[in-house]
């Protein structure tokens, strides 16, 4: 019944993932049917010599889990989202369940579509809280750069401390420069002096959009190296530095 709804999008490990998740099936469960082809045990005949073996204890049943109601919403959900990544109404639909989607939101990040999966660090980005936060940290490192770019986004929204570290790391491996700049801005959003010694080395990059929003990020934080450094970036050469910097300096200090 779930793989017809989700014909491109998830492969079947993630779909087994899912499927356990919703309570459909426990991890530690045996599988009910063995392969019409599986060798026979062998069953060896007790020594006439030796004594009965005592009993062995019955084996325990693993009890399923039905799902809750916010997991069957989040499935039906994601499924939606799946014909139709894009879907405003869903994406926000999902974002109002809250923490209850995050488990299944996180298995759906394997998803072969990356419209899919940037929705989904869209939709994770907006509930509020922490819970989200460690798969937007596995997130930031996806193969594709768009969606890098967009949980890079998501936590600078978040504005958390604890990923600091996480976009400090990544930005050192990153080379899509547009990740790299939303990398940036993102670290001036959270605004924490972890951050400082990155953002004023950037901001004498010689690249122009580097420096742009390295500068930019400084000013956002209102770090004590911002004032020194943007007003050099106001000379800065390149216009686009030049209007960032003056737009985003201006804009924190009013």
């Amino acid at each position: 019944m779930i793989e017809a709804h989700w014909p491109r999008a998830l492969s079947k490990a993630a779909l087994v993932a899912l499927i356990v998740a919703l309570g459909c099936q426990s991890a530690d469960e045996k599988p009910r049917s063995k392969p019409a082809n599986a060798a026979k045990p062998r069953v060896s005949k007790p020594k006439p010599a030796k004594k009965v073996a005592a009993r062995k204890a019955p084996r325990k049943k693993v009890s399923k889990r039905p799902p809750t109601e916010q997991e069957k919403a989040t499935a039906k959900l994601l499924m939606r989202l799946n014909e139709n990544p894009t879907d405003a109404a869903t994406i926000a639909a999902l974002a109002e369940i809250g923490d209850g989607a995050v488990p299944i939101l996180g298995l759906a990040l394997s998803s072969a579509s990356p419209d899919l999966r940037r929705s989904i660090v869209k939709i994770l980005g907006a509930i509020s809280g922490k819970t989200s936060l460690h798969t937007l940290f596995v997130a930031v490192s996806d193969a594709d750069p768009t969606v890098r770019a967009a949980s890079a986004e998501a936590l600078g929204k978040k504005a958390d401390p604890t990923a600091v570290p996480i976009l400090v790391a990544r930005y050192d491996r990153e080379d899509d420069a547009s990740t790299r700049y939303q990398i940036l801005s993102a670290l001036g959003q959270i605004g924490t002096p972890g951050a400082i010694p990155l953002l004023t080395k950037e901001a004498k990059s010689s690249d122009g959009g580097t420096r742009m929003w390295a500068g930019g990020a400084l000013c956002a934080m209102k770090a004590p190296e911002a004032s020194a450094i943007s007003k050099g970036l106001l000379a800065d050469p390149d216009e686009k530095v030049r209007e960032h910097v003056t737009k985003v300096c201006a804009d924190d200090a009013s």
